[in-house]
This record gives C-alpha cells, structure tokens and sequence, in this order.
C-alpha cells in the first residue's frame, strides 16, 4: 500500500465524521484537526457533556495523541473509567483504532482486502472496517461459525 499524506486523510477523516454528525454544540475554534476527530469518536451516541469529560480527562491523563494511539485500549478504558460509563468506556477502541488508522495511513482502507472503502459507506458509518464486500463476508463467516 502506497504510503498516503496524513494530512489528506485527517481532512477525509474529517469531511466524512461532520456529514455523518450534526454538531451537539458549539465548536470548540482552538481544537486541532486531530482534535476533533478524536472528539467525534468520544460524542458518538453520547451526550455532549459525558464527550466533553472523557475528552479532556484523555488529554490530561496522556502526553500527547500519540501516546493515546500506542496505548493498549484496556488502558484507555481504565484511565477513563473515573470519567465515564460503561457507554463511554466502549469509545477506548474506537478512539485507538482511529487515531492508528490515521497514523498508519489506513483510515479509509478495508481491513480484509486493503482496498479503498466506498466514500458512500464512510459517509454512513465513519469507521467502518470493511468494505461492503468483505462486511458481507465477515457476516456470513459469523454466521457459519455459529451454526
């Protein structure tokens, strides 16, 4: 896989969360990029107020994103768990799993084949694994196996 500007995908990340999301309040202006797709990941089926603390206590527990990003995600999760309720919790793998995916170069990219997620699914679901391919075959597999 040919290696992508990160920029470019922090913005593709960016232009896909806000269509996907409506604002829940008012923008926080001094919020980097990388901010606020971290944020969008903490607001996801969470009131505004619970986003804001789990937000902020990852930002005072950890030096920087990037040690978010190389974190196991139980340590995220316990580091919230002063924080947050077990819906938030939930938000420690998407969170990590966001910000690799930028680092990497992979957000966008289906985990199974490599190839580009539709744009189209990315706007539905913003951190969709798979392309709709591979999501069909990962479900028939899980479907199989419980049989």
């Amino acid at each position: 896989m040919a290696s992508k500007n990160r920029a470019a995908l922090v913005n593709k990340a960016l232009k896909v969360v806000k269509k996907h999301f409506k604002p829940a309040a008012p923008a926080v202006k001094d919020r980097s990029l990388l901010e606020h797709l971290v944020f969008a990941c903490c607001v996801e089926n969470s009131p505004y107020e619970a986003a804001e603390r789990v937000f902020q206590s990852l930002k005072s527990d950890y030096f920087d994103w990037n040690e978010v990003r190389v974190t196991k995600p139980y340590e995220v999760r316990e580091s919230l768990s002063a924080v947050a309720d077990g819906r938030e919790q939930g938000k420690a793998e998407v969170i990590v799993s966001a910000l690799q995916k930028i680092n990497e170069g992979g957000f966008g990219d289906c985990e199974r084949c490599g190839e580009a997620i539709a744009e189209k699914r990315l706007e539905a679901l913003p951190f969709a694994r798979y392309c709709i391919e591979c999501q069909r075959a990962v479900e028939e597999e899980e479907r199989t196996a419980a049989h």
